[in-house]
């Protein structure tokens, strides 16, 4: 763990992040850090260019730590500034998916009560993931996870989690199994036909939720890979994408841990990437960079006391 004085504090906004409450929220936090003596400053995000120049302007005014409100995407965007000029990443839930936030810290639908809580908290290190040059937080998602993703990560209508199993029937009828191959290091994990795979971070439970006994951590210097075989039928993906059975059966879906992968399939087949498409892809090399970014407080469900009282 390192320092966990807070003095001064850059806010990347994203003004339209969780319905168009970036600022509101950037409000309530601003405040609380304003009543512990914290000076604080906000960067908003661009229409076109994301996150990205925000932090950039943030790091160039001379502050090293970065608390980001909006969703992953947001928070993806920062990554590559922040983690080059080794600040210190604070992520506030304020966008459609907050996994990130959830994932390493309490207080995810409250960002008054997150800001109270992390400005107490230390800095530690957590991993990350590389796919392709893009860095991620969350997950990488291929074929049928990437398309389903994409449709929920554009869906605006407010229906929470109603959206993920829409997304999933619409993405069953685009995407069809193709044969594939997963290597990681010299041990081939799989080989045969694939409708989706997903490298994830974190230990949450996914659109694609099978696999329940082989979890991500994002602090163990491992990535955790899904890859789905085959579609399931329609009335099983409604119970499964609501949580109401188990893991499918061990021949449909492959799941292990490692720090560095290979993917290769067929035909080109989509990628997604915390909250954006990344093309289409043949051949991934998918990596886990241990312990490179540091971020304010991290407590995970492993450990104990959920911090929310």
């Amino acid at each position: 763990m390192e320092g966990s004085v807070v003095e001064k504090v850059a806010f990347v906004v994203n003004p339209a992040s969780g319905g168009g409450g970036g600022y509101e929220d950037f409000a309530q936090a601003a405040e609380v850090l304003g009543k512990r003596g914290v000076h604080v400053a906000s960067f908003a995000t661009d229409p076109d260019e994301g996150g990205r120049p925000a932090a950039e302007e943030a790091l160039a005014a001379g502050y090293d730590e970065i608390w980001v409100i909006g969703g992953d995407g947001t928070i993806r965007d920062c990554l590559r500034p922040i983690l080059d000029a080794d600040a210190t990443l604070g992520p506030l839930p304020g966008g459609t998916a907050n996994y990130f936030a959830s994932a390493i810290g309490p207080h995810a639908g409250d960002v008054r009560a997150r800001a109270e809580w992390m400005v107490d908290q230390p800095v530690e290190r957590v991993d990350l993931g590389e796919c392709e040059g893009e860095l991620f937080s969350v997950h990488v998602g291929v074929g049928f996870a990437a398309v389903a993703a994409n449709k929920t990560q554009d869906d605006k209508s407010g229906l929470g989690s109603l959206a993920y199993v829409v997304a999933g029937y619409q993405a069953l009828g685009e995407v069809e199994p193709q044969p594939a191959r997963l290597s990681c290091g010299d041990e081939v994990v799989y080989e045969g036909k694939m409708l989706s795979a997903l490298f994830s971070n974190l230990p949450f439970e996914t659109l694609v939720n099978a696999a329940r006994g082989v979890v991500g951590d994002p602090v163990d210097g491992l990535l955790t890979v899904r890859v789905v075989t085959e579609a399931p039928g329609r009335e099983f993906l409604m119970r499964w994408l609501n949580d109401e059975v188990g893991a499918p059966p061990p021949q449909t879906v492959i799941a292990h841990s490692g720090a560095q992968y290979l993917l290769e399939t067929e035909h080109e087949t989509d990628v997604h990437v915390d909250g954006q498409t990344i093309g289409r892809h043949r051949r991934l090399e998918i990596q886990c960079l241990p312990r490179v970014l540091k971020a304010r407080g991290v407590q995970l469900p492993t450990r104990g006391n959920s911090g929310e009282d």
